[in-house]
């Protein structure tokens, strides 16, 4: 009787878990951040920071956010937009960011989504090393491209070399060695979600290898931080890293809430975007883009896993 009765509040538990988690998803917690991207996606159907006819990059994040928190229908002409410029996917990681962001907008079926993924299938290597120059955060996309492209054995190649990046003291650096600067909460926090997702569709000693990678990689975010409530990009608060850290802590189950209240603080009550430390007193597209799935206590895996 005892063990039916503790199977039983185990399976109320696991219920109660997937519920909370499902009942978040598409819930936006912040709109007035969101609504900030939204107003600049009614000037035209792409983000331009850089004022040179549309950032591919920073379009395609806003989308697998704003989607996140439920925002998909209206972003249906920066989809229509995003499949008409695919030439500007000039890069490894873009390429698997697009496959990612396609799957999150619903166009998957659409032909440019099966030509990006051939082109990306010829930057890796055997090993699932990428041929190209690519930076960990890009590799980390690329992991969630092969994922939302149901192309899980070679996601799982490429996350298994992206754990030989990890650095001796668990963090991960935009590029293995770099003797100028230190592992970043962004990159660190991207790379824990796409270990995290990979993991999933492993086995055997891969899994094993997988699990102590984000175990590693998860003790160096969570000692990193400062006071608890942020990392730090060099010796100023990294409002970024902040966001991607609170995500990674989201999928590994950990609690976040006092560094959820600090990033909370960053956003300008003017309009509702985030403020970096380069664009204060002014909000900034791009830390905005990253803190939107942070701000309603989401991820990137609750993106991939409700979008399949």
């Amino acid at each position: 009787m005892r063990s039916v009765l503790l199977f039983a509040i185990s399976l109320v538990t696991i219920f109660s878990v997937t519920a909370c988690s499902a009942g978040r998803y598409g819930s936006d917690q912040a709109p007035k951040t969101s609504q900030y991207i939204l107003d600049n996606f009614k000037k035209a159907p792409y983000l331009d920071p850089f004022k040179s006819g549309g950032d591919i990059g920073s379009t395609m994040e806003a989308t697998i956010a704003l989607t996140g928190v439920g925002y998909k229908q209206e972003l249906v002409e920066v989809g229509k937009w995003l499949t008409k410029n695919t030439d500007k996917l000039e890069s490894a990681g873009l390429k698997g960011q697009y496959l990612f962001a396609a799957q999150a907008l619903g166009i998957e079926s659409d032909a440019t989504v099966a030509a990006q993924l051939q082109e990306l299938k010829q930057y890796i290597n055997s090993d699932g090393s990428i041929k190209e120059e690519t930076n960990n955060f890009s590799v980390a996309l690329i992991v969630f491209g092969l994922l939302a492209a149901d192309e899980n054995d070679l996601a799982v190649k490429v996350a298994l070399h992206l754990v030989k990046q990890i650095e001796p003291n668990g963090g991960v650096k935009y590029y293995l060695g770099d003797m100028e600067s230190g592992p970043a909460a962004d990159v660190t926090g991207l790379v824990i979600m796409a270990l995290k997702a990979a993991e999933e569709f492993s086995s055997g000693e891969d899994k094993a290898t997988l699990e102590f990678a984000v175990s590693r990689t998860s003790d160096w975010l969570i000692g990193s931080s400062y006071e608890k409530r942020f990392w730090l990009g060099d010796t100023t608060a990294d409002v970024s890293g902040t966001a991607y850290a609170i995500m990674a802590l989201s999928a590994l189950g950990e609690n976040f809430d006092t560094s959820l209240s600090w990033l909370k603080e960053q956003i300008n009550p003017k309009d509702g975007g985030v403020i970096s430390a380069w664009s204060a007193p002014n909000s900034d597209i791009f830390t905005t883009n990253q803190s939107i799935l942070a701000l309603s206590k989401l991820n990137f895996i609750d993106v991939l896993n409700n979008t399949k």
